[in-house]
């Protein structure tokens, strides 16, 4: 019967029906126009938002978090408190009797260096470096201890009294770099003779308030 109808229909009726078929394909399925703009608009306004694929390096689990802080120390010795105590306590009496050491065997820095506490490096230092400079020290060394500041060797460096030689002038520099590190920088003292370099090093470690591994201001 079915097969009857269909060719009961003209020709002009079938070939209707026919570009109908091809033309008009509708889709239940399809997603709403006014969805698809938005989904499309967000793609394009949020590129960053797609998700990303995570790595596929057979060795990323070994690069997911650093090893714990008490698994790196387990091997490591603990040292208890109360020997950490005296261990500083013996590298402060020590580096105590090494400074008096240097105060008694020069008096202009004796007398310096008792105006601070010997904790107190920047003073320690720039008072170390100076008094070795003879020069320096008779015409800045009464008005440092007068102050107890580098003050005088500041408006000596920048209204010089008189003409001074590169290695003095690095001694000064570098003593009011002791003093104020932040606000007077200075360079390596490449100008410096031997026993000016010598006690250059020497002041360093004071202004650490370390005892140096050799004393090295003592010349045969």
């Amino acid at each position: 019967m079915v097969r009857s109808l269909t060719n009961a229909r003209s020709p002009d009726e079938r070939a209707g029906r026919s570009r109908a078929a091809v033309t008009y394909r509708p889709c239940v399925d399809a997603e709403p126009a006014s969805r698809a703009a938005d989904r499309a608009e967000q793609r394009t306004a949020l590129p960053h938002a797609r998700p990303r694929s995570r790595p596929s390096s057979p060795n990323t689990c070994a690069r997911q978090a650093p090893a714990s802080r008490d698994h790196v120390m387990a091997g490591e010795p603990f040292e208890p408190l109360e020997e950490g105590l005296a261990r500083a306590r013996e590298r402060e009496e020590r580096f105590g009797a090494w400074l008096e050491r240097l105060r008694a065997s020069e008096p202009a820095f004796a007398e310096a260096s008792a105006l601070y506490p010997a904790d107190m490096g920047e003073w320690q230092s720039a008072v170390y470096l100076l008094s070795g400079c003879g020069e320096v020290w008779t015409r800045v060394g009464a008005a440092v201890c007068e102050e107890r500041s580098l003050a005088p060797v500041i408006s000596e460096l920048e209204d010089p009294s008189r003409a001074w030689s590169s290695s003095e002038e690095a001694v000064m520099r570098w003593a009011v770099h002791f003093w104020d590190v932040d606000r007077r920088p200075t360079k390596f003292p490449y100008t410096f003779e031997p026993f000016y370099f010598h006690r250059w090093i020497t002041a360093l470690h004071l202004r650490q308030s370390l005892l140096p591994a050799l004393t090295i201001t003592e010349t045969a």
